[in-house]
């Protein structure tokens, strides 16, 4: 009988001829055969917008800077390999009402996006601790979604120690592809730095990405970002409830959009080994390099994957704080929400957000052209709708189709501008880049249709002494 494990890697970016047009993420690395030399990449292949990108047939691949021929390329589809997935939801006190309402609307569109072989379980957590999860098939789950409630009485959040406790818990499902998809509001009541580095820790040692999603402005984005960052999976920011939907379908989309790339594997006198896949697509090239390790243990995760390897020690530290930097870097040098540590796809990765400042600034949107040339509007607290429907705050002529009824969503943080492009079939520019997600600074334009807006900080007027 083959073995076959789950390989816990992580993984540094590499820069690529074009790597704005798009990027390529491997998010787990499986080891088959008894010798352990059959290795199958779980990978995701984004546009610049984050949208999947379907039917590549070729891929490069390296091991150890050596070239290793493929030995099948295909989707995760195709395969038939089912996934695992685990819904950790927050029902604290303030996911009372709209919020509870959509995770519920939106975990059971998730749900009916898998497939006959996947199976998942719902977990919920808030004052008290998850309970073991329980994997069925996802139609045998809607009564449980159903059943989600609000705690009654805020009495807290156990954040750091419900995220631990599942990751660290036994998952009693035989398929090996993975993920967790975590949804919460807020942030850890008891705000223990112990419990925090604990539940890091346990996104490390997974071995399965985690794709956080953080509800409005409460919520601790930068503990959420740290889990996405630290498993290879993804952190998503929904403003509003009713953004949770699009993405729980973003992530189902990821999930179904994997390819599976099966090759040998070298043999090697070391047990750090390093994995470089290549694909070439009109006008650029993607590139991705996964830094994993070899060494086989005797026991397996607590969550039942067995352990091929959990990057060591201070290789692994070494890895991370180089994968920071990257990111650091890249956000320093862009206008734009960050490329995220790769493995992001639809929405875009937000990282610790600026505190709100004082309500004596504000901001304003000017269009400076376009049929609305001239129209101006204050930005305080809360999202403006940008369309061309009578209810939107900012309302453009959409005479020529280009501009939806609701075609983007935009608040203020800080002094910037977030940006959430709504509408489908249309687009919403920064520069010359199509965005889903964006952030922009005073004096940063967007295109939507022919008209051009810019945004600008106003600070309130000071009395005179």
């Amino acid at each position: 009988m083959s073995a076959f494990a789950l390989v816990a890697a992580l993984m540094l970016p590499v820069m690529a001829l074009g790597q704005e047009a798009g990027r390529i993420h491997v998010d787990q690395i499986l080891l088959g055969g008894e010798d352990l030399s059959q290795l199958t990449a779980l990978v995701s292949v984004s546009d610049e917008a984050g949208r999947p990108i379907s039917g590549i047939t070729e891929f490069e691949t390296l091991v150890d800077g050596v070239a290793v021929m493929p030995k099948s390329v295909a989707t995760s589809v195709d395969e038939n390999a089912g996934v695992a997935v685990l819904l950790l939801v927050d029902v604290s006190g303030s996911m009372a009402g709209e919020p509870i309402d959509q995770a519920r609307r939106a975990a059971t569109t998730f749900l009916g996006g898998l497939r006959g072989n996947d199976k998942a379980a719902i977990v919920p957590f808030g004052s008290n601790l998850p309970t073991q999860a329980e994997f069925s098939s996802p139609e045998d789950l809607v009564a449980a979604v159903a059943g989600l409630r609000a705690d009654g009485i805020n009495q807290g959040t156990a954040l750091y120690a419900s995220i631990a406790r599942a990751l660290d818990a036994r998952w009693e499902t035989p398929l090996l592809r993975r993920a967790l998809v975590l949804l919460t509001d807020g942030r850890d009541s008891r705000q223990s730095q112990e419990e925090r580095e604990m539940a890091l820790a346990s996104a490390r040692a997974a071995g399965l990405p985690i794709f956080a999603i953080a509800l409005g402005e409460n919520a601790d984005l930068a503990l959420l970002e740290g889990l996405a960052a630290s498993s290879g999976g993804a952190s998503y920011y929904a403003p509003e409830p009713n953004d949770i939907l699009e993405i729980f379908e973003t992530i189902g989309t990821t999930l179904r959009s994997q390819y599976v790339i099966t090759m040998s594997l070298p043999a090697s006198d070391s047990a750090n080994r390093e994995l470089t896949i290549r694909t070439e697509l009109p006008d650029t090239v993607l590139s991705t390099r996964t830094i994993f390790t070899t060494t086989k243990a005797e026991e397996s995760l607590p969550n039942g994957t067995p352990i091929i390897s959990l990057a060591a020690g201070a290789l692994g530290v070494l890895i991370l704080v180089a994968a920071l930097l990257w990111v650091v870097l890249t956000r320093s040098s862009s206008k734009l929400t960050p490329i995220p540590v790769e493995g992001d796809v639809g929405m875009r990765l937000r990282g610790p957000e600026p505190d709100r400042e004082s309500p004596a600034q504000g901001g304003r949107l000017v269009v400076l052209e376009g049929p609305n040339a001239g129209t101006e509007i204050s930005l305080t607290d809360g999202a403006v709708v940008i369309g061309s429907g009578s209810g939107s705050g900012l309302r453009l002529d959409g005479s020529d189709g280009s501009v939806a009824e609701t075609h983007a969503r935009v608040w203020i943080k800080g002094d910037q501008l977030m940006v959430h492009h709504v509408a489908r079939r249309r687009q919403t520019l920064v520069g010359e880049r199509a965005v889903e997600w964006a952030t922009l600074k005073p004096l940063d334009t967007l295109r939507i249709g022919p008209h051009l807006i810019s945004f600008s900080i106003a600070v309130a007027p000071q009395s005179a002494s």
